[in-house]
């Protein structure tokens, strides 16, 4: 061993080592500060938004010191409206609010250090994500579904549609005796939609094509110059028939190559269900018709509620992992048609919190909800979905019930004039290798028509198109077709509508007789449709009143006015509702009914077109500021405004339809298909999310013990549109 090192001074002692003591002070000083700084480093994010109960706190604090003035409140028509404009000053507010995503810092000192530092997000945005999470977004559709998580940046898009083994289910061998075929149909959704007279719907092309030649400007003035377009004859051709390409369907990248199913499947939802193969033994079945009604032709209204509620319970559980047991403690909020009837509300409600077991509901109308997602103060929405096609006119969080127009004709009807096009062009109507009947056929048609249809005509020149058919488990059949103007001609029949052939059995009906609840009379103020033939009003309903509810406590939400300023009794508010409720009851005992809604009919009773019902909604508002604010923002959304061009080709078309007479007051048209460029297909779930998150909408929500105790009478009361 090395003897110490010792230090002796002048006088023979001993000297202690400073120097190497120092210079472990020094390096012991040095880790400290370097310890210090990184603990006092902390993320300094952007400032905070000022959240939307402050926003609302003025409105909060009135609607407190009005809650013993309760029947005045109800005869405001300041009320509603004050309370949409809050929520919709909320909305706004709740869409242009950044979220910052901080960065964690690298350190090369201690790790565990750095992990203790403070780099989570603000309390209150993590408090808003974890509500968010707990709320499920649900926009439903008779073809379409789209629901997502409050939280959730994108929603998913599913089928909305349930496949039932045939065996299990007896109330199908009505349906199964009308099908030669013993597998998949998909008849009901084009079942006598169509007419067999072609005569009209050849008229109408000849009329696009003429339209079509003329060159216009964007305003829709008449430019020098001519379009051609190639005749149908040069583009067929006889070898498309034999030249038919058989790919294996394990070498196809979008086939499907295994059974889903097995012995003991006993349903298949969404998208699934159009995979199962066509001798799996399974019938396809729609809950919701083209008009936005349960399907209750050949089930009961109650069996198709619990379809509806097996197709959102599986799709929660395959996509986000949520059981049932899971939605006690989750809220949904159900986006709604403007021109939705109450049955449909009550059905849903039911089956949100009855069958699913939700906490809570909240409704909106689809309308207003895209005004909220492209963070507007109102907008002309147009609304393309599947099989129809919906405008309403939404002004300060309202939708003017005056302004809604429903058309019977959406996106499938042109995917299905598009095959039209192929089979008269292509094939000559002779030996056509697909048919609309056929659900996987029509998958086939409807995947071509996404990817090749558009509005630019510069654009549809010749051009050879490749036509895949495709079966689950079956080799997949390419045809190589030529087309060139069809594929513009097929979206531009929205113009046309002529071209689609329909049948009066694609309109509208009237709500069946033996769906209307007789809660509603006791309830339903002042609505003229309610009375004899002759026109004079029916007697007062007799029926006992419901039991009266408890005053709400100081603070609580009281009844919205309705947007028509008709007034709205309080829940408890019996004798009122009693003496303005004439109820009128047919022969068979039933509520009668209002007429249907003719306001997709020109006035020579054909179908009106999609640019002239956008005008005619618009002007059915009497305030002319209005109506110049709705030319102002006009939203497309839905599955069936996804094409290329469309806000430009609709833009001249509404500057073509403006009357002379006010053309100097409309300065300009702006026509938006990617409002904050969200998807037209997810912008109205995208305005459901923001409501949820707005502290207006609180009460607004229907629980499962209002919904127990009070019924249809709580919808009236808690909706925030008019019930």
């Amino acid at each position: 061993m090395d003897e110490e090192e010792v230090i002796v001074d002048e006088e023979g002692e001993e000297v202690q080592d400073d120097e190497g003591d120092r210079e472990e002070e020094e390096i012991q000083v040095a880790s400290g500060d370097e310890e210090e700084n990184d603990f006092d480093f902390k993320w300094q994010g952007e400032p905070k938004a000022e959240p939307a109960s402050e926003i609302n706190f003025s409105f909060q604090n009135g609607h407190q010191s009005n809650v013993d003035s309760v029947n005045d409140l109800h005869g405001s028509k300041q009320h509603h409206q004050q309370k949409n404009e809050r929520m919709l000053v909320s909305s706004v507010d709740q869409s242009r609010q950044v979220e910052v995503n901080p960065s964690k810092s690298k350190c090369n000192s201690s790790s565990s250090n750095i992990a203790s530092t403070e780099f989570n997000k603000p309390a209150e945005m993590q408090d808003q994500q974890e509500e968010g999470a707990n709320i499920i977004v649900i926009h439903p559709g008779p073809f379409h579904i789209v629901l997502g998580r409050a939280s959730d940046g994108l929603p998913i898009v599913e089928r909305h549609v349930i496949a039932y083994r045939k065996h299990t289910r007896q109330q199908y061998d009505k349906q199964e005796s009308q099908h030669d075929d013993p597998g998949f149909e998909a008849s009901s959704i084009f079942e006598n939609r169509y007419e067999k007279d072609e005569s009209l719907k050849n008229a109408a092309l000849e009329d696009m094509r003429k339209e079509l030649s003329i060159i216009r400007d964007a305003r829709g003035r008449i430019l020098p110059g001519k379009n051609t377009f190639l005749p149908d004859e040069r583009l067929q051709d006889p070898r498309v028939r034999t030249n038919v390409q058989n790919i294996p369907v394990q070498n196809d990248p979008e086939g499907v190559f295994e059974d889903i199913t097995n012995a003991k499947t006993r349903y298949v939802t969404g998208i699934q269900a159009t995979q199962i193969p066509k001798s799996s033994g399974f019938l396809l079945f729609y809950p919701m018709m083209a008009s936005g009604q349960l399907d209750c032709r050949i089930r009961s209204q109650s069996a198709v509620e619990d379809s509806i509620a097996t197709i959102w319970e599986d799709l929660l559980i395959r996509y986000f992992s949520i059981s049932k047991c899971d939605l006690k403690k989750m809220r949904v909020v159900i986006l709604v048609s403007d021109l939705a009837p109450r049955c449909i509300i009550r059905s849903f409600t039911r089956i949100a919190v009855e069958l699913l077991g939700f906490s809570a509901v909240l409704f909106h109308h689809n309308s207003v909800c895209a005004t909220f997602g492209a963070g507007l103060p109102g907008a002309c929405v147009v609304n393309v979905q599947a099989t129809s096609t919906e405008i309403s006119c939404v002004h300060d969080g309202i939708s003017l019930p005056e302004a809604r127009i429903g058309l019977p004709y959406g996106l499938l009807d042109v995917m299905q004039t598009l095959a039209w096009f192929i089979c008269s062009v292509v094939f000559s109507k002779g030996d056509v290798p697909f048919s609309l009947e056929n659900l996987h056929e029509m998958e086939s048609l409807l995947r071509f028509h996404d990817e090749n249809a558009h509005f630019s005509l510069p654009e549809a020149t010749e051009k050879t198109y490749t036509l895949a058919i495709r079966y689950p488990c079956e080799n997949t059949r390419q045809f190589h077709i030529r087309l060139a103007q069809h594929v513009v001609f097929a979206p531009y029949s929205l113009f046309f509508p002529a071209v689609f052939g329909l049948s009066s059995a694609a309109y509208p009906a009237p709500i069946p007789s033996d769906e209307c609840a007789i809660e509603d009379a006791l309830i339903n103020d002042h609505k003229p449709w309610l009375s004899n033939t002759d026109g004079t009003p029916s007697g007062v309903s007799t029926y006992p009143d419901p039991p009266s509810p408890p005053k709400r406590p100081k603070g609580h939400r009281q009844s919205i006015r309705s947007a028509s300023g008709s007034p709205s009794p309080h829940l408890g508010s019996t004798e009122q509702s009693r003496s303005q409720t004439p109820v009128s009851f047919g022969t068979n005992g039933h509520l009668r009914n209002p007429s249907p809604n003719l306001g997709f009919l020109a006035d020579d009773g054909s179908l009106l077109p999609l640019d002239k019902a956008i005008t005619r909604s618009i002007f059915s508002i009497a305030n002319p500021n209005i109506r110049q604010k709705m030319y102002q923002a006009i939203i497309l959304t839905g599955g069936g405004a996804r094409y290329r061009k469309f806000a430009q080709v609709l833009q001249q078309r509404l500057f073509m339809d403006v009357p002379e007479s006010v053309k100097r007051f409309v300065e300009d048209i702006v026509v938006l298909d990617k409002a904050k460029d969200i998807d037209s297909a997810h912008l109205v779930w995208k305005g459901g999310a923001v409501l949820s998150q707005l502290s207006t909408a609180d009460d607004c929500w229907i629980d499962c013990e209002l919904w127990e105790r009070y019924g249809v009478r709580a919808l009236r009361e808690t909706v925030p549109f008019e019930w």
